[in-house]
Formats: C-alpha cells, sequence, structure tokens
C-alpha cells in the first residue's frame, strides 16, 4: 500500500487542490481538482492487489490547450536509449522516445495526434513496450475499456 501511495504522489502530473473528485470509467480514472483541472489516469500492476505498480498513464492537457498528451511514467531502471513502443490492438505500432528520467521514475510524453485518438477510442488494448537497462523487455497491457468514455468527459467543458 505504502509503494501504491508513494507512485500516486509521483503520478500527480498536475497540481491538485485538497478538494479532488474522481470518476471511474472502467479501466481508466478522470481525476479533477477544484479549478477544473482534470486528466485521465490508469495504473499497471504486476498483481491485482496493485502492490507492484509497474506503469502509470495519464491523459491530460497539461502541455497545450490544443491538443492532449499521453503521459507514461515508467520505472527508473528503464533503458532510456531504447525509448517506447506503443502499439494498440493490429494497428502500426509507434516508437517514442523517454522524456525524461530521475531517481525515481522515467517518463515519455507523446502528443495524441488523430490516428492515435482514433486508435484508443475504438481499440480494446494497447501493448506499451520498453527494455529495462539488464536489457530485459518488459510488455505491459493498457486496457483501452472505458476510455471513450473518459475521454468525453474530460473534454465535456473544454
Amino acid at each position: 500500500m505504502k509503494k501504491l501511495l508513494i507512485l500516486l504522489s509521483v503520478l500527480s502530473f498536475s497540481v491538485f487542490a485538497s478538494s479532488t473528485t474522481t470518476v471511474k470509467f472502467d479501466a481508466w480514472s478522470l481525476i479533477c481538482g477544484e479549478q477544473g483541472n482534470c486528466s485521465m489516469s490508469q495504473l499497471i500492476a504486476k498483481d491485482k492487489a496493485a502492490t507492484q505498480i509497474l506503469m502509470g498513464v495519464n491523459i491530460n492537457y497539461s502541455v497545450s490547450e490544443k491538443f492532449p498528451v499521453l503521459m507514461l511514467r515508467l520505472p527508473a531502471q528503464v533503458n532510456q536509449t531504447s525509448g517506447v513502443g506503443i502499439k494498440i490492438d493490429d494497428n502500426k505500432s509507434i516508437q517514442v522516445p523517454i522524456s525524461q528520467c530521475n531517481e525515481r521514475a522515467c517518463q515519455s510524453i507523446i502528443k495524441i495526434d488523430n490516428t492515435l485518438l482514433n486508435e484508443m477510442k475504438n481499440g480494446k488494448v494497447g501493448m506499451i513496450a520498453f527494455a529495462l537497462k539488464s536489457k530485459r523487455q518488459l510488455t505491459l497491457p493498457l486496457s483501452l475499456e472505458g476510455f471513450s468514455e473518459a475521454f468525453e468527459a474530460l473534454n465535456k467543458d473544454r
């Protein structure tokens, strides 16, 4: 539980006021602060009890009000030079760089273009692949159940 709380604090991509609201959309959560700063999120865990979080996924408009970004929070042991691979269902995969790392985590920030957005809205599962410094590759599933509804709610008052 302590690891989960630490990771949740690391995953706070926007500043949350003391009052936040969270709405669940299947695999996604929509979290909004009292100033209306909202983001969609999903935690990917190694086990059902979520004691070993491996990746955090966040979608918001923190980079620009004009387009959403997909933020992946990965373990600090990621091989930074190999980047991250993203594949939605049977669509063409894309390779994106690691944006930054610190001693606790690495992050990749991806602009969500119309192609990726449509794939996520219509998809079932995304696969996120990255290599660790030990050369071991991890491929983690990203559930897209509830994505369309959560994305619609994220954009409701825009």
